[in-house]
């Protein structure tokens, strides 16, 4: 919830927040893959919403330090999980066409 709020306090719009926050908080996705034992579907999932958060300010700051954060939160989502590959890339190639156009 606190990577959601990271987002989305920019938009200074109390509503867009309470509703991102509130989505992350009462997901059945993420209270299905607790019980079902899936804890790295979980961690994977908390995890891209910090690397969205980190993403962002890759673009915005310019600056080496978020990009070696990035770098490593990216690598720990790997470690994780594999599959989490897809949605770093995902969000890669959507963080640099949105920015360079």
């Amino acid at each position: 919830m606190v990577g959601v709020y990271q987002l989305l306090k920019k938009t200074k719009n109390i509503y867009a927040i309470l509703f991102g926050t509130s989505l992350l908080f009462i997901n059945p996705f993420f209270y299905g893959r607790i019980l079902d034992g899936q804890d790295n579907v979980y961690l994977v999932s908390v995890g891209c919403v910090w690397l969205l958060y980190f993403l962002k300010q890759v673009f915005e700051k310019q600056g080496y330090k978020y990009s070696i954060i990035t770098g490593i939160f990216s690598l720990l989502l790997v470690w994780t999980s594999l599959y989490s590959v897809y949605f770093i890339a995902l969000a890669c190639c959507v963080f640099s066409v949105t920015y360079f156009l």
